[in-house]
């Protein structure tokens, strides 16, 4: 059973764990640089310490998985959907459907 001070979240590290934790930085910096050209300033290190979480710390593991799911955000185009909620949030208006899907915006509604 895992100690509740060292369950593999923020601030409850065991040392070990913390240089795991490291390593898999490390590691995702340099595929993201080199392989992925993927800006991962959006990611901090509560996501890379879900990832190790879920595969019990395993550095291999986790970075598969991570890479795994770097490939389904770019095959999906999510941080380009994202983008256009924040868009529809910011002009207070509902993007068509549509828009989503050839990539267009509608225009701007009037200011008034």
């Amino acid at each position: 059973m895992v100690s509740e001070d060292t369950d593999g979240y923020l601030g409850r590290l065991n040392a070990e764990q913390e240089i795991t934790l490291a390593k898999f930085k490390a590691v995702i910096n340099t595929l993201a640089a080199k392989k992925w050209g993927y800006d991962l300033s959006q990611f901090d290190d509560y996501d890379y310490l879900r990832f190790l979480r879920a595969r019990k710390f395993g550095l291999k593991e986790a970075s598969v998985m991570f890479n795994k799911y770097i490939q389904w955000r770019k095959d999906f185009e999510v941080d380009k959907i994202y983008v256009l909620r924040t868009i529809e949030t910011q002009i207070g208006v509902p993007l068509p459907r549509t828009a989503e899907r050839q990539g267009h915006l509608p225009p701007r509604p009037p200011q008034g």
